[in-house]
C-alpha cells in the first residue's frame, strides 16, 4: 500500500469548486432553497429609548427574538423567496431622577416576514438576504409619576413593520450564526441559526 507521500495526484480530493460548481455561483444561493427551514434565536441591540434617557436612568433588557423561515419559491430572479414569522420580547424601566418612582413598559411583537435570498459572494457557507416584516406590537405601560399616557408610548396593540438585511454563516451543515440590521424590535440582531428540511 503506497504511503501518503506516494499518493498520486489522481487520488487527491479535487477543490470544492470543481466537485460542486453550482455551489460557487452566486445565482444558486445554495444555503437557502425551496423546502429549507431556518430557525433563528437572536439578541437585539441598539433599541430605541422612547425618549426617556435624557434626564434619568433607563434600564432595558436586550430584545429576545425567535424567528422561523421556510423557502417557498424559486425561479423569480436569481434567488429564493422565504416566508415566516418572528416573535420578540423587550422590557424597559426608567427611574425618574430624585424620586423612587419609575416607569416600566414591555414590548411584545408578532410579525410575519418575507425575505429574498441571493448569495452576493461565492462562499457556500454564507447566506445573504433582505426582507420586510408586518404585524402587531403589544405594549404594556405603567408610569408611577403620571398615570396618564405620555407622548412616547401607550398600552394596547399597534401596527408594527420592519425593513431589514441580514446574513447567516454556517459553521456546520445545520448550525451557524446570523446578524441583521434594520428594525423590528432593535436596529441590530445577533444570534444562532439552525437549518433543516
Amino acid at each position: 500500500m503506497p504511503s501518503t507521500a506516494e499518493t498520486s495526484a489522481d487520488d487527491e480530493i479535487p477543490p470544492l469548486d470543481t466537485r460542486f460548481p453550482e455551489l460557487f455561483t452566486p445565482e444558486s444561493t445554495p444555503t437557502f432553497r425551496k423546502g429549507y427551514s431556518i430557525v433563528n434565536l437572536g439578541l437585539g441591540l441598539l433599541s430605541p429609548n422612547n425618549g426617556y434617557d435624557l434626564f434619568g436612568s433607563l434600564k432595558s433588557s436586550p430584545a429576545i427574538t425567535l424567528s422561523y423561515e421556510r423557502g417557498v419559491v424559486e425561479g423569480i430572479g436569481p434567488g429564493t423567496i422565504g416566508l415566516g414569522g418572528i416573535i420578540g420580547y423587550k422590557g424597559y424601566r426608567y427611574d425618574f431622577p430624585n424620586t423612587d418612582a419609575d416607569a416600566t413598559w414591555t414590548d411584545i411583537v408578532l410579525m410575519g416576514r418575507g425575505t429574498y435570498h441571493y448569495n452576493f459572494t461565492t462562499n457556500p457557507q454564507l447566506d445573504t438576504y433582505g426582507g420586510i416584516s408586518l404585524g402587531v406590537r403589544a405594549n404594556f405601560y405603567k408610569n408611577e409619576v403620571s398615570p396618564d399616557r405620555d407622548r412616547y408610548t401607550g398600552d394596547g396593540l399597534h401596527l408594527a413593520y420592519g425593513l431589514f438585511a441580514g446574513a447567516r454563516y454556517y459553521l456546520t451543515e445545520r448550525f451557524g450564526a446570523f446578524g441583521e440590521v434594520g428594525y423590528d424590535m432593535s436596529y441590530l440582531k445577533l444570534g444562532l441559526t439552525y437549518r433543516f428540511q
